[in-house]
């Protein structure tokens, strides 16, 4: 709990005026992308291995990224996440939903041992809250594992209530993963079945106006697993960039961090050369020079950069629309 109050303290003196700032804006011109389910392990941080930032998800989180089938909402009783659909694609007309489910999950762990009738016995369920909230919304996609009969080189099928919602997907068809990690795979995409099976979503995603995905992760390796289902064609994507990849993506977004870089390289090597004919002028003066002519440079590609960002954003602004 220190910590925690400790972390509090700090926000309120560091970051606080500039996070308020970022609440009036989204306040004003509110532009969420997606509705983030995902799981409540304190390992899975969304935002930070999305890279986004406020307002840019609805984020829900529960234990084992569930979202329970429709079937299970009736009259008045009915939980968080379907609400959050609603919230999200209904009110504010989002666009994308994104399951995400990981590596090493507790509560799948936990969903595979209820295969044994006496752990998810009544008497079992009632005694605990999570093997009770499992067994009720997760057992459709223990069966499904269960069905494959540990031979995960076939294709499973998941088939929902709209023609555009059927994919078929491979789960781990080399056997890199342990079987808890293959069931929470199978979860994962389990949840788009379920959240296809909303009648309030229906119109949007059999006109291709709604699109569900799902990312799975391996938390230890920071690997990412992509399924995208859309239009009925579905891929299954392995993504781990690499440094190379990171650095052309760096570039693109921020060219003139890039240019600030290889200019300071450049000023670096330079002054290497010229430090043998300095002449009379001591190492102290000349590194002193030198640190001024290179801070220089990156100070001077940065100012450019951010002069060019802010008229593209607001000078320009007009003009592209």
């Amino acid at each position: 709990m220190e910590k925690i109050l400790r972390g509090i303290m700090r926000y309120r003196v560091l970051d606080r005026a500039s996070m308020v700032k970022q609440f009036q804006e989204v306040k004003n011109n509110p532009t969420p992308k997606a509705v983030f389910y995902t799981c409540m392990d304190s390992r899975m941080i969304p935002t930070r291995f999305t890279e986004t930032s406020v307002g840019d998800m609805f984020v829900v989180r529960n234990a084992g990224n569930v979202i329970p089938h429709s079937q299970y909402f009736v009259d008045e009783m009915t939980s968080c996440e379907p609400a959050a659909l609603e919230l999200g694609c209904i009110v504010n007309n989002i666009r994308h939903i994104i399951v995400c489910g990981h590596s090493d999950c507790k509560a799948m762990n936990l969903l595979h041992s209820l295969r044994c009738k006496k752990e998810s016995s009544i008497e079992q369920r009632r005694l605990s809250p999570l093997k009770s909230w499992l067994a009720t919304h997760a057992t459709t996609s223990l069966e499904k594992f269960l069905s494959m009969k540990g031979d995960f080189s076939k294709p499973m099928l998941f088939t929902a209530e709209t023609p555009q919602r059927k994919f078929v997907a491979y789960i781990d068809p080399d056997n890199k993963f342990c079987i808890e990690d293959k069931l929470s795979q199978v979860n994962t995409l389990q949840q788009l079945q379920n959240i296809a099976s909303y009648g309030m979503l229906k119109k949007r995603l059999e006109k291709h106006d709604l699109h569900i995905h799902a990312l799975w992760f391996d938390i230890y390796t920071v690997c990412r697993y992509k399924i995208v289902t859309m239009s009925n064609r579905p891929t299954f994507d392995y993504n781990d960039e690499s440094q190379s990849e990171r650095l052309a993506r760096k570039s693109k977004d921020s060219p003139f961090m890039i240019i600030g870089i290889i200019g300071l390289i450049g000023v670096c090597g330079f002054g290497a050369y010229k430090y043998k004919n300095r002449g009379k002028m001591s190492t102290s003066v000349f590194l002193m020079q030198l640190r001024v002519a290179a801070q220089g440079t990156v100070v001077s590609a940065l100012t450019i950069g951010l002069a060019y960002t802010l008229a593209k954003e607001h000078l320009f602004k007009d003009d592209k629309k």
